[in-house]
């Protein structure tokens, strides 16, 4: 298995939290993908002349005689000949009766106004919802069925469906098309001279990592992304019937292993008010007294203290947490359920506010377009913990003594005075 490539899990999670969602599963999954020969018919503008065209459209309009076609064109019979022959050739009309008529093929070209050809290539389709994938998930690696069933590795297998790939048969490129341009295309693998797809031949399934997010959101419904590279996001719609179940088994899990969080908890140094708390759309729930771990305890980049609710910020989902179990075996006491920690203890909230105010000055600035950005994040920064009356030199502090690695760095762009 490859190395473990970075899931920026938070570029959701943070504006979805932010908008009264409740992500409840978040974690890495194995996803299906199936490689598919499709025969797309393709303009080929260069190789059908006028006459073969005006050929076509007497054929359609019902002249299906080859001795009226000369004679009503003006042509040699032996040109028509030749150009009939040619025509049948190319799949365009079929002349194996007594009479002539044109293919599927030879109306498309008649309405192209230019040759169209059957062309096979090779398509990704997801293997849950038949969706076609973007070409960014062509580079990625790809695992068989085999090796990715005994290579999980705290991933989820999510198993493909049945006949899924026939069901871009039904895509109108056309469409696709006009409302994306050609970069629509484009981005699936599809030349722009594709006109439609006309079949689908057998597929070879594979997997590829992602990173999942599923979210409870504030209208009853669910809402999440399946993450495929830096830049392909999915949305949920037509997996959720199996990715729910999922997320109630992780929650009924942590329900039952209760007691056993709560003293890993307290093991790396986080004090809770009673036993966590967990319920079908909040998760996993629990009051921090106190966070004082012997070492950081981060998560994307972030700090745990950063991620703390508090009674002027929401709380960010924790849901990696590796601890020494009673067999003396590490393992995540989490498994993607999402726990959220929140406090009302003066001194947390002051600190969890600074921590975060900085991490949102970091996302605001690499947001903002670059002609736009202040001369490094650190100014940014900066400028936004001096406006909440923060002292960036002591929150520096802060951040290199709970690993919130992000804010450290960038506060390390600029000239800091501790008081």
């Amino acid at each position: 298995m490859q190395p473990r490539r970075f899931i920026p899990f938070d570029r959701f999670v943070v504006p979805a939290v932010a908008a009264g969602a409740r992500p409840l599963l978040i974690g890495r999954v194995l996803y299906p993908v199936i490689e598919v020969q499709v025969v797309l018919r393709e303009r080929s503008r260069g190789d059908m002349s006028e006459i073969e065209l005006a050929f076509l459209a007497v054929i359609s309009a019902g002249i299906d005689r080859t001795e009226d076609l000369h004679a009503l064109l003006a042509v040699r019979e032996r040109f028509a000949g030749q150009l009939l022959d040619r025509l049948e050739g190319l799949g365009l009309i079929d002349a194996a009766g007594t009479e002539l008529r044109t293919t599927e093929l030879g109306d498309l070209s008649l309405r192209e106004g230019a040759l169209v050809k059957d062309v096979e290539r090779a398509l990704l389709v997801c293997g849950l919802t038949g969706h076609l994938l973007p070409r960014e998930v062509y580079d990625l690696p790809r695992l068989a069925p085999e090796k990715a069933a005994s290579n999980l590795f705290g991933r989820r297998f999510l198993e493909p469906r049945d006949g899924v790939p026939n069901r871009i048969l039904s895509l109108r490129l056309d469409a696709m098309r006009n409302e994306g341009g050609r970069e629509a295309l484009a981005r699936f693998g599809i030349p722009d001279e594709a006109v439609a797809i006309n079949s689908v031949g057998d597929g070879i399934g594979r997997f590829v990592e992602g990173g999942l997010v599923l979210a409870a959101d504030p209208g009853g419904g669910w809402m999440g992304e399946l993450r495929l590279g830096s830049a392909t996001a999915l949305a949920l719609d037509g997996m959720l019937d199996l990715l729910v179940p999922e997320m109630d088994i992780a929650l009924a899990q942590s329900h039952d292993a209760r007691d056993r969080l709560a003293q890993a908890l307290a093991a790396h140094g986080v004090a809770l008010e009673g036993a966590p708390f967990v319920s079908e759309r909040r998760g996993i729930e629990a009051r921090v007294t106190a966070l004082a771990p012997p070492k950081p305890l981060t998560l994307q980049g972030r700090s745990w203290l950063s991620r703390l609710g508090t009674p002027d910020q929401p709380a960010l989902p924790i849901w990696e947490f590796r601890a020494t179990g009673p067999d003396d075996r590490r393992r995540d006491m989490l498994d993607g359920a999402c726990m959220y920690l929140s406090t009302d203890e003066p001194a947390l909230c002051r600190d969890a506010r600074a921590l975060r105010i900085a991490g949102e000055a970091a996302d605001r600035w690499y947001a903002t377009p670059r002609a736009k950005r202040a001369a490094t994040v650190g100014a940014d920064m900066c400028d936004a913990l001096e406006a909440a009356g923060y002292e960036p030199g002591r929150v520096r502090v802060l951040a290199e003594r709970h690993g919130d690695g992000q804010v450290l760095r960038h506060l390390d762009e600029v000239e800091l005075v501790e008081s």
